[in-house]
């Protein structure tokens, strides 16, 4: 009995996967030094290959990102935008809430409320320094711009400035489309955008705004985003960079890396007697941004890293964190055979749709795959970090993808299949909001 039970754990600890992912980089050609995997074992510890060894993250940092947010705002969190308008001077000041859904199409929302409340003319326009505004965002994921107050101040008045609306006419028309007639009517957005009429003069950053806010006479509107777990889905989805970088400065630098310090304190406290592939005076989690593209503002390019451990231990404690807020995981990452974006070709079939939540990852050095499945025999979590450029072999991330598949689909099936979420697609509504006068 005892004999049958030590071997029960020893099958429990190491099978899992194990054998076809020594199959799958033996035959990738790939240096099994340089290749992460791992994952919670049934007792909870942390098994695999390389497990505590340096890994690069490429887009997996959204997960860290997703963490970070979490823990700081909570996902039910709404930016807020509030505008000011002195109908005495026809001037408005913006004081920004980091809503980084600050597109052409939210312009012309505004523009439909702004009327609505009789205003018609902005001579001076000003925003504050947590204004964001990217007409495009919502369309480029690829990039993350650093968009200056002087770009910012022509968009502004570009997408502003209804009397010179040319291509813009076009696509407030296609804009229309897209929504329901219902919502559309509920917000008063007009059908016709050659009925709007709003004349901006000036635009302006200013720290602050340059008139009294508090007289009498002032029109507040205030402007409630979404909540942010579906920013934070729209982003891990479609992998979008600009929007994990702005949530790294929603939530500060110095607070992000204090979250991560906290982090590590917790649950690898010792970690630098255990770690591989790292210097001694190097962190565990290298963060320098929150896209995971590589950084070069040091004039050095830098890459995002942690180790498999770390990740899968912090995918396990965001989880928790999210369900005690009575809130979903699925609901803020991407969900296998549903969802679309970067996992739309990625883990398909019924033993695994709809039974998993995962983030991929690839630059130059690496291509990853990390996140939970939900199976019939708990939440489990795994990573898989394959450095397609290091000690030998070269490739490309096609072939990658297809072994983490395979890894995916044998842990599934060694965690005895999959359980539904339930889950049903989501998307990012521009118009899922409202502006209020206080």
């Amino acid at each position: 009995m005892k004999l049958a039970l030590i071997l029960a754990t020893f099958i429990n600890t190491v099978s899992y996967a194990g054998p076809t992912w020594d199959r799958l980089i033996k035959a990738s050609g790939l240096n099994p030094a340089h290749n992460n995997y791992c994952y919670f074992d049934d007792s909870g510890e942390i098994q695999g290959a390389n497990v505590h060894k340096k890994a690069y993250l490429a887009s997996v940092s959204k997960l860290v990102t997703t963490f970070a947010v979490a823990k700081k705002m909570g996902v039910a969190f709404k930016h807020q935008t509030t505008f000011f308008y002195d109908p005495e001077s026809k001037s408005m000041h913006i004081q920004g809430g980091m809503d980084p859904l600050f597109t052409f199409e939210k312009t012309f929302f505004l523009v439909n409320q702004f009327n609505h409340y009789g205003i018609t003319e902005i001579k001076n326009l000003t925003y504050d320094d947590k204004t964001l505004f990217w007409p495009k965002s919502h369309w480029d994921r690829q990039n993350s711009p650093v968009i200056t107050h002087a770009q910012k101040s022509k968009f502004f008045y570009d997408y502003l400035h209804t009397p010179e609306w040319n291509v813009l006419l076009t696509r407030y028309k296609e804009f229309y489309k897209r929504y329901q007639k219902d919502t559309l009517d509920f917000l008063r957005i007009n059908e016709r955008p050659e009925e709007l009429n709003l004349a901006i003069g000036k635009v302006n950053h200013s720290a602050s705004a340059p008139f009294d806010i508090e007289k009498d006479d002032i029109l507040k509107l205030v402007h409630l985003s979404p909540e942010i777990e579906n920013f934070l889905k729209y982003m891990n989805v479609l992998s979008h960079n600009y929007y994990a970088d702005e949530y790294l400065n929603v939530v500060g630098n110095e607070e992000f890396q204090k979250i991560l310090t906290d982090f590590m304190e917790e649950h690898f406290p010792n970690y630098k007697n255990e770690r591989e592939g790292f210097k001694a005076d190097e962190p565990t989690i290298g963060i320098f941004n929150g896209s995971g593209l590589p950084d070069y503002r040091t004039g050095s390019r830098k890459d995002n890293f942690a180790t498999c451990a770390v990740i899968i231990t912090m995918i396990r404690e965001m989880d928790k964190e999210i369900q005690a807020m009575e809130r979903k995981i699925e609901e803020s990452i991407a969900v296998t055979g549903i969802d679309l974006g970067t996992i739309k070709n990625r883990l398909r079939g019924e033993r695994i749709k709809d039974k998993a939540v995962v983030k991929t990852g690839t630059t130059n050095p690496v291509s990853a795959l990390a996140g939970m499945m939900n199976t019939r025999t708990g939440r489990r979590y795994f990573g898989i970090f394959n450095h397609r450029q290091m000690g030998g072999g070269r490739l490309s991330a096609g072939p990658l993808r297809a072994l983490q598949n395979e890894i995916a689909y044998k842990l599934m099936s060694d965690f005895e299949g999959g359980e539904d979420f339930g889950y049903r697609r989501k998307y990012l509504n521009v118009l899922d909001s409202n502006l209020i006068q206080e």
